[in-house]
């Protein structure tokens, strides 16, 4: 397999990033998840809001957190999204009102159910599973998250995920507090899963996600590693 030459670079803030720049992450992260069935659950497979939810996970990371891409030729391929200690999921100033609030306003109009799933049950079955995982909330809440990795399709297989948490890692590593030094994620495909035993994460639990309706459901597992 060719070598494939590309870059890896961390994005300013979110006022700092082109909207272009945006774009092309959505349209990466929706191909890496075109048909997964935990996104499925999440859309409520209402599949055209898929951009709108990506695009609320690159916002709010690009306000509240950090985010990595890989470019190649010019052209976006991959991104990883990070949280890093003392930062969250629409904790940021604004942050709720430019990326989540305005894609659950379109699931709502949509499917209120599926949007009412949100808030009565996987929002809290959420933050309380990897709460349980890690010991408490302070794990996740004093190291790093791992909010989002993708790949597009027609990359993936070349290291780049890999690349791509190791170029966090670098950072990681500086921190002289061991507890700023944890790394937590989730996943919900064994692929993944297998990825990241051999990156040296430790499976710290899983859980089965029921979506609405008759979406089926999806397990869930909690991995976590100290650098």
């Amino acid at each position: 397999m060719a070598k494939l030459d590309y870059t890896i670079r961390k994005l300013p803030s979110f006022k700092e990033t082109d909207e272009s720049v945006i774009e092309n992450i959505v349209k990466a992260n929706v191909a890496a998840f075109d048909g997964d069935k935990f996104n499925g659950i999440l859309l409520g497979d209402h599949w055209e809001f898929a951009p709108a939810l990506q695009r609320a996970f690159a916002v709010d990371c690009l306000m509240g957190g950090h985010v990595y891409v890989v470019e190649l030729d010019g052209k976006i391929i991959a991104d990883a999204m990070w949280f890093g200690p003392g930062q969250g999921l629409m904790q940021a100033e604004g942050a709720a009102e430019a990326g989540f609030n305005k894609f659950m306003a379109a699931l709502t109009e949509k499917d209120p159910d599926v949007a009412g799933w949100w808030g009565t049950y996987y929002v809290g079955k959420y933050s309380s599973f990897a709460s349980d995982c890690l010991g408490g909330p302070e794990y996740k809440q004093d190291g790093w998250h791992l909010q989002v990795i993708a790949v597009h399709p027609e990359y993936q297989r070349h290291g780049i995920g890999r690349a791509l948490i190791e170029k966090a890692e670098e950072e990681i590593k500086k921190n002289p507090e061991p507890k700023a030094r944890r790394i937590c994620l989730e996943t919900e495909r064994e692929g993944p899963y297998k990825f990241y035993e051999a990156m040296g994460f430790k499976d710290r639990g899983v859980a089965t996600f029921e979506g609405h309706g008759d979406l089926g459901s999806s397990p869930m597992w909690c991995f976590a590693k100290e650098i």
